[in-house]
């Protein structure tokens, strides 16, 4: 979506202004960041990479969701 609005944009000859999230991020950015950190169980994580997982889920509900069940399924895996 942000590539297709900067495309827009520039055949307009006007600024594509991102928006940024309170990490310094774009969405773009974040989703691309935050990769590997979904692979992490939440006590793993450094305490730098605590702040993303939040922006992450607060922006995508869903990825939050998944993330629980992933971590529950993995829990009872190990059990």
């Amino acid at each position: 979506m942000e590539n297709k609005q900067y495309l827009t944009a520039r055949k307009n000859n006007r600024y594509h202004s991102r928006k940024i999230l309170p990490n310094g991020d774009t969405i773009k950015q974040l989703l691309a960041r935050s990769k590997y950190l979904l692979f992490k169980t939440s006590h793993k994580r450094a305490q730098k990479q605590k702040i993303r997982p939040q922006i992450l889920y607060k922006t995508y509900p869903d990825l939050n969701k998944a993330y629980n069940l992933a971590t529950k399924l993995n829990y009872i895996y190990e059990k």
